[in-house]
């Protein structure tokens, strides 16, 4: 077995990897997805995890944040909430097949379930999302977002208050990320670039109109992912109506 010297310490411990896997080590790679967390009059709250391969192909660094999207603006406001660590047990199992899980603490840790609490929000669980398929849903770096109902319905998105978006929501995420140790010269923040998407490609799926049961309002949410370099990126959107 080699040492991979400095660039193999994470948290104080040392790897060590044979030859043919030091030459082989994957490039780095970071995701980043959007699940519904809670649902209140007028926002929505999502759960954004930062999965993080640290450049490694058996170690993880995942950082978990509560996103408040605001349905009228989309202007979006976000706590770092959890992060853990997944490594391999060498000191239990040289073989490095077991792993070992530990969190890590968070300066600005804010508890999920307070702020879902603070803005009088239901957990995901208890809001009910209408379900209908949309007649039209399509997405181009032209003409943006379109998304239509058969009862006349309409959602829509431009390209360029898209492409805004991105750039703020990385911004946003990029300085609410605390910093960890990674093995690559590379900090998570420089993994963090909505420049490294290819916005041509990008997906939709998940449309959901999200309502409070008492009746106040209802926003058109929907996930559009976009890979890149390095980055993968499954966001969930707030996409305000058009007129019919």
């Amino acid at each position: 077995m080699t040492s991979m010297g400095k660039a193999g310490f994470v948290s104080g411990m040392v790897f060590t990897w044979s030859a043919a896997t030091a030459m082989a080590t994957p490039p780095d790679a970071l995701s980043v997805r959007d699940e519904v967390f809670g649902v209140g009059a007028r926002e929505i709250l999502v759960l954004r995890t930062v999965s993080d391969n640290l450049g490694s192909y058996n170690a993880t660094v995942s950082t978990v944040f509560v996103v408040l999207i605001d349905a009228a603006t989309a202007q979006e406001a976000l706590w770092p909430v959890y992060r853990t660590r997944l490594v391999p047990d060498y000191e239990s199992d040289p073989s490095g097949l077991t792993p070992s899980i530990r969190n890590e603490a968070l300066a600005q840790r804010r508890d999920a379930f307070d702020l879902l609490s603070e803005r009088k929000a239901l957990p995901a669980g208890g809001v009910s999302a209408r379900d209908e398929t949309p007649d039209v849903m399509t997405y181009s770096m032209q003409a943006g977002i379109d998304v239509r109902y058969l009862d006349g319905t309409r959602y829509g998105l431009t390209a360029g208050e898209l492409r805004r978006r991105w750039e703020i929501a990385a911004d946003q995420l990029a300085a609410a990320m605390e910093p960890y140790d990674r093995l690559g010269p590379l900090a998570a923040v420089d993994l963090i670039d909505d420049g490294a998407l290819d916005l041509s490609a990008c997906t939709l799926a998940d449309p959901a109109t999200w309502r409070l049961p008492v009746g106040a309002g209802s926003m058109q949410v929907l996930r559009i992912t976009c890979e890149g370099e390095g980055l993968s990126w499954s966001r969930l959107l707030v996409v305000p109506s058009r007129q019919k």
